[in-house]
């Protein structure tokens, strides 16, 4: 049996960063994946959702606390994972409050990586809406 191939979307409020999103993926799998310029403050209205959505560096302003959360309980699917990667922020903490006080459970684990300004600390965490049952690892 083999694998399926997954269908990607790449959302990001810059059309440049979109069309860069694309263009790596095409260079590292040799398939094409979807993109769309995304403003949380107006989440789709085409009610797609995904079984698995992946964001990196997004909480960053607290402005777009409430619509970021609302757009990932729009675009989850049931039973899916949102897995965040954050570079240790302070002001992230308040997003992932909000999360928890919505009702989103969660695990965390943290990674040291280089960058171009030294070691950076990443903290990613997987998310789910849901029961008091723990998320699977």
């Amino acid at each position: 049996m083999g694998f399926r191939t997954p269908h990607v979307r790449f959302t990001d409020y810059q059309p440049d960063a979109v069309a860069m999103a694309r263009h790596n993926w095409r260079g590292a799998h040799g398939g094409e994946a979807e993109g769309a310029v995304l403003d949380w403050r107006e989440p789709p209205a085409d009610g797609r959702r995904y079984d698995l959505v992946v964001a990196a560096d997004v909480a960053y302003e607290e402005r777009f606390f409430a619509p970021l959360a609302d757009t990932f309980s729009r675009c989850l699917a049931p039973g899916g994972h949102v897995i965040l990667a954050e570079p240790s922020r302070p002001v992230a903490g308040s997003f992932y409050l909000m999360l928890r006080a919505r009702g989103w459970l969660h695990q965390d684990t943290r990674r040291t990586v280089a960058s171009n300004r030294g070691p950076v600390t990443v903290r990613i965490s997987t998310f789910r809406q849901g029961s008091s049952a723990a998320i699977a690892s």
